[in-house]
């Protein structure tokens, strides 16, 4: 056979394979932190607009909304992405409401606060979890959530969270008294409620909490952690994005004349 005329050996085949796999291995080692990075930066953009929002309705009612029950699928009918009390119904604008339950699957109050269901979603498509404190209000003996509960009490007082958010990179608390907590589920996707279905994925590394790792800010407390990521896999492994708000930042942020303050 002419040489012009010789196509690949099955060797030849196999070797070019080999060599489309490593490329493409490589390329996609390249790509993938690429990706999360962009996915990072859409849900840190995301958390700033959830964050606006809830100045915002600070600003028009006096309080924090309740979360929304994050394990309700967009399709269902009723009370998906609202603010819901404690029997699971819609919660009034700071009336003296008791939350709904269970910070497995507090979300974002979406339609509460004016927002689309994606707009309250992290880069990989989960629901941002939200989570509002008690808290001591100025006026009564409620929580933020309830009437008067961000209203100044005078010129030198303001009202309190009652959040913990522990710096996972060590054991200090970077505030016990944090006014709501937002946290992203980040790239592992650890503990999730996934967008539109409501679908809670798998605890990837079986952590316990105790005031450090990410699985602190699913077991059920006031307490959370944020800090770096870390890459490891297992019982320190941690790469939740997590933002928080004291009530005095929030009272002063709503202006003159709003929340308490004077013209």
């Amino acid at each position: 056979m002419p040489l012009k005329d010789r196509g690949f050996t099955l060797v030849e085949i196999a070797i070019l394979l080999v060599i489309i796999g490593l490329i493409a291995a490589g390329g996609l080692s390249i790509i993938n932190p690429l990706l999360d990075s962009g996915r990072t930066s859409t849900t840190l953009k995301r958390m700033a607009l959830v964050e606006k929002a809830l100045q915002s309705y600070v600003v028009q009612f006096g309080c924090l909304p309740c979360p929304a029950n994050g394990a309700l699928a967009s399709t269902a009918a009723g009370n998906f992405g609202r603010s819901l009390d404690s029997a699971g119904l819609v919660a009034g604008n700071c009336t003296a409401n008791t939350c709904v339950t269970g910070t497995l699957n507090y979300v974002v109050p979406w339609v509460t606060l004016g927002l689309s269901e994606e707009q309250a979603t992290d880069g990989w498509n989960s629901r941002l979890r939200y989570f509002v404190g008690a808290g001591t209000p100025c006026n009564a003996a409620v929580g933020l959530q309830d009437t008067n509960g961000m209203t100044r009490c005078d010129t030198t007082s303001y009202p309190a969270g009652n959040v913990t958010v522990n710096d996972n990179d060590g054991v200090f608390a970077a505030t016990t008294n944090a006014a709501y907590v937002l946290v992203s589920s980040g790239p592992d996707q650890s503990r999730a409620l996934k967008y539109r279905s409501g679908v809670l994925t798998a605890d990837r590394y079986a952590q316990t909490g105790g005031g450090l790792g990410q699985e602190e800010n699913f077991d059920d407390d006031a307490t959370f952690s944020y800090g770096d990521f870390i890459s490891v896999d297992g019982a320190t492994h941690f790469d939740d994005i997590v933002r928080f708000k004291s009530a005095p930042i929030m009272v002063q942020q709503c202006g003159p004349g709003a929340c308490g303050n004077p013209d």
